[in-house]
């Protein structure tokens, strides 16, 4: 090949490549909060490229640049909240929302690699890659810890009719679903009318068959039912852990918690809402329980402790009114580079942002039990993302 020609080539490939990363992106425009759901159909370009993709390393190229479109249009915001409290590390934010979309769009260009060599016809070509996709993306929720961020799955949570079926097949199998929604184009223009109608109306009759459910679920209206209130402060994270605003923070949560003429019988509060730790700071626990709730209510609040052999745990409690612990759950699931830091003796460099002690994972999943109640399950923050964390 000429060198012009080579040229040529290289230029038609990343005006290629830019198109799949555009395509991506605007597709990721599907997710909540905007759900423009019809932007999901994007991603039938970056099919449509894929499947006249002459190697195994285009095939990852194409969709690698996808998924960077797609993860870094969505994620951008992590890289922020990483460096609110360092604000002058403010030129290292673009960097980081970089690597992460990069890390998670690996992905799916791991998933376009595999899949490429399988399936002769264009339609069979397809169903492989929703294949690999589907196990990529289930992959992506434990390989390093895990960070299933921004599943296809999540375009259902418009309305909580549509995740309904999450129930029966989990966010993985909404994720696959979803995808294949968003192929549906791809399908139709390979001539697979049949198979474009069915992947078009499987999440419309998915969503029905959730308005049912819901509407035939028992819904309790007893006026001696338990009040429970949930409490949020909305403090600025660049505040929160201001030692010289602790108090008036613990005032705000106290008087939220007072409002109202119902008495609650279960409060419960955010994620390290008690900026203290639990065996360290009793007396103004104890103070700040009393002047919250009522005697014969409970609270429950996030709040740092020290575990054995000096681990520090982000963990919720359950306290009574005279603050005895009633139930301790540990998070499982930490947020890398927010609340540990993967391979720190590498990247010592991110101390400033990450800060020098990492939390450490609670080890099992404990259920608080309340009278009234029953058996609760916790999840803190991060958590609510990973499937199957909940005990039946």
């Amino acid at each position: 090949m000429s060198k012009p020609a080579s040229q040529n080539k290289n230029r038609r490939q990343r005006c290629l490549f830019f198109g799949q990363f555009l395509a991506g992106a605007f597709a990721s425009l599907s997710l909540p909060p905007l759900f423009l759901i019809p932007a999901i159909f994007a991603l039938s370009i970056p099919l449509r490229a894929y499947l006249k993709a002459e190697s195994r390393r285009e095939a990852m190229m194409i969709f690698g640049a996808a998924g960077l479109g797609w993860f870094l249009a969505s994620t951008y915001w992590v890289a922020h909240s990483l460096i609110v409290e360092t604000a002058s590390l403010w030129f290292v934010a673009p960097f980081m929302a970089l690597a992460l979309a990069l890390i998670l769009a690996s992905f799916w260009a791991f998933a376009a690699a595999v899949a490429w060599s399988f399936g002769r016809l264009p339609v069979a070509r397809l169903f492989w890659f929703v294949a690999m996709f589907g196990l990529a993306e289930w992959s992506r929720g434990f390989i390093a810890t895990g960070f299933p961020w921004n599943l296809t799955g999540g375009v259902f949570a418009f309305d909580p009719a549509g995740l309904q079926a999450a129930s029966v097949i989990g966010i993985y199998g909404l994720s696959v679903i979803a995808l294949l929604f968003a192929l549906v184009p791809a399908f139709w223009v390979l001539g697979s009318r049949r198979l474009a109608a069915i992947f078009l109306i499987l999440p419309l009759i998915m969503t029905a068959l959730g308005v049912a459910r819901l509407a035939t679920a028992p819904i309790n209206n007893q006026p001696s039912m338990p009040i429970v209130r949930l409490v949020q402060p909305a403090i600025a994270q660049a505040d929160k852990w201001n030692p010289a605003m602790r108090q008036a923070h613990l005032d705000r949560l106290v008087t939220l918690s007072r409002e109202g003429q119902s008495v609650p019988k279960l409060v419960i509060w955010p994620e390290t809402a008690f900026v203290g730790l639990a065996d360290r700071n009793e007396a103004l626990l104890k103070t700040t329980i009393a002047g919250a709730i009522d005697k014969g209510a409970t609270l429950i609040t996030g709040i740092p402790r020290f575990g054995r052999n000096g681990r520090l745990l982000n963990s919720a409690m359950m306290f009574d009114h005279d603050a005895a612990i009633k139930g301790i759950y540990d998070k499982r699931h930490l947020v890398p580079f927010g609340e540990y830091m993967p391979f720190r003796k590498w990247l010592s460099f991110l101390n400033p942002i990450v800060g020098p002690v990492d939390f450490a994972p609670g080890t099992s999943n404990t259920l608080m039990r309340l009278d009234g109640f029953g058996a609760m399950q916790m999840l803190i923050c991060y958590e609510v993302i990973f499937a199957g964390a909940v005990v039946s």
